[in-house]
């Protein structure tokens, strides 16, 4: 393995602690409708989506390792929905979605929310349901009202995140091919 390999491997593992970082010390400080930023969440979707899976999928496996150290529910609570809305994200970005567009990113993050927060809902109430934990997670009229939030939240982070980079790169610009005349 060269250095610049190494390099980028190493600045890419701390930029995913430095995001987790700012998770889990800034954010979840915030009051109520601003603590409900899942930053990482949304970083992830973007760079799976919109970057590189496999590079998406490593950084999730990481943050999701980072964000279950501090976590007080059971262990893998966290990753294991993470890792299956990316997988399933990605999937559904490669069968039905054609380009890299403000809306296909939108709807599958969006999506991929959701799930995820059912996952991670049913993962905890399967835990207390068997005894294997105290903690109790109920489906009431807060927890949707954090899930709308988040999913607000979630939505206008991809935004802010996704336009000031289609106006200076190419990569997300739409692009049009026309017939040639004859």
């Amino acid at each position: 393995m060269d250095y610049l390999k190494i390099t980028k491997i190493a600045g890419g593992i701390l930029l995913v602690c430095l995001l987790v970082f700012i998770q889990l010390s800034f954010l979840a400080n915030l009051p109520f409708p601003l603590s409900a930023i899942n930053l990482v969440f949304i970083v992830l979707c973007f760079v799976t989506l919109l970057l590189d899976y496999q590079l998406g999928w490593w950084a999730g496996c990481i943050s999701g390792l980072l964000l279950e150290l501090y976590s007080v529910a059971p262990f893998g609570a966290i990753i294991i929905p993470l890792m299956v809305v990316l997988v399933l994200i990605n999937f559904l970005f490669k069968l039905l979605f054609t380009n890299r567009s403000l809306s296909s990113l939108l709807a599958l993050s969006t999506l991929g929310l959701v799930v995820y927060t059912l996952l991670h809902f049913f993962y905890l109430k399967l835990f207390f349901v068997f005894g294997w934990s105290t903690w109790n997670v109920r489906f009431d009229m807060p927890y949707v009202t954090g899930i709308l939030w988040q999913i607000g939240l979630v939505i206008v982070g991809l935004t802010v995140i996704f336009l000031p980079l289609r106006f200076f790169s190419r990569r997300f610009k739409s692009v049009f091919i026309v017939e040639g005349r004859r």
